[in-house]
């Protein structure tokens, strides 16, 4: 049995491949010691059907795919003048009987919040005003989300009314709300999961911009917190999710609200369920201090 001088590298840890430019490469190591790298250009690509990149040391190689610039795919963008913004929703109503009606609009206006067939559009528009995509949601007519609803949450790039008026390939989402950071520059940000409780909020805490990862994965997307690099941020996780938002402050030192790991009226709750169980209106809550 033949002994190889050079073995990939064992464990998780990946670098990037020269020639996809993507962490998902492996380099070889000297086999007597696993650690030594035989050199930045050899190892392997673990995209195997979109890189095949291959490179043994020492002339010797495995079966190693030519290297092949991959070209990225065009992103895909809502490409019409019509947004479908409009406040005909059981949400907005709700949000009227908290905010007052001046300050729903305000708030829906903001943040360009849409409706089709009755269902809300929670629009996704970068900070170049550019919009990527479109949360599709129902709500009841008490402001909680519609789970009965048959279509569930769909996006707007497939909804039947929607998807012709995109024009691109490769979905790549923002952040809910990114469109004003370019409006507010000198506001620090207050990053939640919910699209609604960042528009609630925004009337109740006006001093910071309220932006929203739209799921509570979403704040493990370096893409999409890039948007907020060289600004103060404070996150706001939902109960439950403290530790593993937690993680992300510390990467990035911005600092996080622990007030729902204390004070959560119910498991799961968001920073907007304190709010709504005061059952108080705008005029009369009182601010939660962070």
């Amino acid at each position: 049995m033949k002994t190889y001088k050079w073995q990939l590298r064992k464990g998780s840890r990946k670098e990037i491949c020269p020639n996809c430019g993507q962490k998902r490469f492996v380099p070889y190591v000297l086999n007597a010691d696993g650690v030594t790298l035989a050199g930045a250009e050899f190892g392997r690509c673990d995209r195997e059907q979109s890189c095949g990149y291959q490179r043994y040391p020492d002339g010797e190689r495995y079966t190693v795919a030519a290297p092949q610039k991959i070209q990225p795919r065009p992103r895909l963008e809502y490409a019409s003048d019509n947004l479908h913004i409009s406040t005909d929703s059981n949400l907005f109503e709700w949000a009227c009987s908290l905010l007052g009606i001046s300050d729903a609009v305000l708030a829906w206006s903001d943040y360009n919040v849409g409706c089709i067939g009755g269902r809300v559009i929670w629009w996704q528009m970068d900070s170049n005003g550019v919009v990527r995509t479109g949360k599709v949601m129902s709500y009841r007519t008490d402001g909680h989300r519609d789970k009965a609803d048959q279509w569930g949450v769909t996006w707007a790039h497939k909804h039947p009314q929607l998807k012709s008026l995109f024009k691109g390939e490769e979905l790549q989402q923002c952040l809910f709300g990114e469109h004003l950071l370019r409006s507010y520059p000198d506001k620090p940000v207050a990053l939640c999961e919910s699209e609604k409780t960042a528009v609630m909020m925004s009337r109740f805490i006006p001093e910071y911009v309220w932006l929203a990862t739209g799921g509570s994965q979403g704040i493990k997307s370096n893409e999409r917190l890039a948007a907020l690099s060289g600004r103060k941020v404070l996150l706001v996780p939902d109960n439950g999710q403290y530790y593993a938002w937690k993680r992300t402050a510390e990467l990035y030192g911005w600092e996080i609200w622990d007030g729902l790991e204390r004070d959560a009226p119910f498991e799961g709750a968001d920073i907007f369920d304190i709010v709504e169980q005061t059952q108080k209106t705008m005029q009369e809550y009182e601010k939660i201090k962070f």
